[in-house]
């Protein structure tokens, strides 16, 4: 027989990306990896991520703040007292309620709201006290922020406190720790705004009024640490102070320091962000949600273009957050997970995507949707949005994995950019497809779905797999599953019903997670026709 003509597409998931179609830029690209996480043995194969797991007997109302200290979760939270909220700590090894002692309605911040733009509390430990800023202090008398002592985590009490010796003049928008001492931000109404630093370790004591202000009115909304490269070896600590989206400066040294005295500077770019709960401390720097995406500020003080930018990762979804503020971020050392509400999406859903720093590529959505997070160790813990519980979420899978989410089974989606980027402008023809899976030792089925540039489904087809070994002449034909007992990776074919014919075109393919699922390249042999378009 003589050859075919026509060509083969070898279509490799390397990460997902906003693009619309693979393109020289992002090869591999994905429209989605939903549930999906890059496997730990193989590159450019993905497994479905752990369920989120609820913690036992956590439940409450509504967490503002959080703080990860040890294997202690502390939290400002909704429902302990009616419209005040209060502090309390979790136990991640007991999985019990840590009471804090000493609150009241009258030392107690009101209520923050759940839902809308807000300015979050902020929880930062400074010696032996996790301070507290929240927008609900009265800032009469003693109540600017919170102090809970820790000093014995199994006993800790809480109190609402000012500075004595130089007060704050408002009631403080963020706390961070430099140099052992708490940075309060303040914006107070017809003065200028300023951060203020505490005594070393003391946070609720400043003997001297130190102060800094940065030349300008804008509004002080963040602040977080910064280890930068010394030219001479080693590093040098900074504090990245925002102004909002506006920019941002750096302050190192200290105030009582004659060898490193107190300096700041303005950084190289003038952009920032309006969602201070995306600041968090990562191995190649500060990471933060900029109006336009993840940004990273690195150990030389230089802020990064948008990691994504153009196509090659994931900017969309947080370019067109909702409500920015509500965005939160947590880094375990080697992925960033982000939550944000989707404008740019029918219903503006709530998504998380993640950010792998050791192999730069995106991932996600996901459907463990953070209202709050932090790192705890490799994994993480935090608040579920529309979920009255703390959850523990694992990126890297274990033996010990689960994959019901929410008491249902967790679902996954590969979803393709639209290929091929072929350099030719003739319409397709392909009626071969093959996509290497891998299949757990419970039998599920994977569901393909061709899609074409207007999203249109143009054929679909689906496949059994998993379960017990399947053996030629001893099963029904069409009804038994293809893999058998559990494969870590085999070609599956795609059983079309039509010819496809088109120019651009997406496979989906969804299935439930399970261990031992696992999905790598798509192949489809395609044929050109001899018009460009569609009669």
């Amino acid at each position: 027989m003589p050859p075919r003509q026509g060509g083969v597409i070898r279509h490799q998931a390397v990460g997902a990306g906003d693009t619309t179609d693979e393109t020289e830029l992002f090869p591999g690209a994905m429209q989605q990896l939903a549930n999906l996480v890059p496997a730990l043995d193989t590159a450019n194969n993905w497994v479905p991520r752990p369920a989120a797991v609820q913690l036992p007997n956590s439940g409450l109302d509504f967490v503002s703040g959080m703080v990860v200290v040890g294997d202690i979760v502390w939290m400002m939270a909704q429902g302990l007292q009616a419209s005040y909220e209060a502090p309390i700590g979790y136990n991640l090894l007991t999985s019990a309620f840590v009471t804090v002692t000493g609150w009241t309605n009258a030392n107690t911040p009101t209520n923050v709201v759940t839902t809308g733009t807000w300015t979050p509390p902020t929880m930062t430990v400074v010696g032996i006290y996790v301070v507290v800023t929240h927008p609900g202090f009265s800032g009469i008398g003693s109540n600017f922020f919170g102090l809970i002592n820790i000093s014995n985590p199994a006993a800790p009490t809480w109190t609402s406190a000012n500075c004595s010796g130089n007060a704050l003049p408002d009631v403080p928008v963020f706390c961070a720790n430099f140099y052992n001492r708490a940075y309060f931000g303040c914006n107070p109404p017809g003065g200028t705004p300023a951060v203020l630093a505490s005594n070393p370790l003391v946070p609720g004591t400043r003997t001297n009024p130190y102060a800094l202000t940065f030349g300008n009115n804008l509004r002080l909304t963040a602040a977080a640490p910064l280890s930068l490269t010394n030219q001479l070896g080693g590093q040098v600590q900074a504090l990245i102070v925002f102004q909002g989206s506006r920019g941002c400066f750096q302050i190192t040294g200290d105030f009582a320091s004659t060898t490193s005295p107190i300096a700041q500077n303005a950084l190289n770019v003038a952009t920032g962000t309006d969602a201070p709960n995306t600041l968090v401390s990562s191995p190649y720097g500060l990471l933060f949600v900029a109006p336009d995406g993840l940004r990273l500020l690195d150990t030389t003080a230089h802020v990064s273009d948008p990691i994504g930018e153009a196509g090659a990762g994931i900017v969309t979804p947080f370019a067109n957050a909702s409500i920015p503020s509500r965005m939160c971020a947590a880094c375990n050392g080697t992925s960033v997970r982000i939550t944000t509400q989707n404008s740019a999406l029918l219903g503006a859903p709530y998504q998380e995507w993640v950010y792998s720093l050791t192999r730069k590529v995106w991932f996600g959505p996901n459907t463990s949707t953070f209202g709050l997070v932090e790192a705890y160790g490799s994994s993480y813990v935090g608040w579920i949005v529309g979920k009255e519980n703390l959850y523990r979420s694992d990126i890297i899978p274990t033996a010990a994995a689960t994959y019901t989410e929410f008491f249902a089974p967790m679902q996954c989606t590969y979803q393709t950019a639209l290929l091929p980027e072929r350099g030719d402008m003739r319409q397709c023809s392909m009626v071969e497809s093959i996509f290497y899976a891998g299949a757990g030792a419970t039998s599920f089925t994977y569901n393909i779905s061709a899609l074409n540039q207007n999203n249109t489904v143009v054929d679909f087809a689906s496949i059994a797999v998993g379960g017990t070994e399947t053996l030629w002449d001893s099963f029904t034909w069409g009804v038994s599953p293809w893999l058998g007992a559990q494969q870590t990776l085999a070609p599956i074919t795609v059983p079309w019903t039509i010819p496809i014919v088109f120019d651009r075109l997406t496979l989906k393919i969804t299935f439930p997670a399970q261990a031992g699922a696992r999905i790598a390249d798509v192949y489809m042999f395609y044929q050109p026709l001899g018009y460009t378009s569609l009669p």
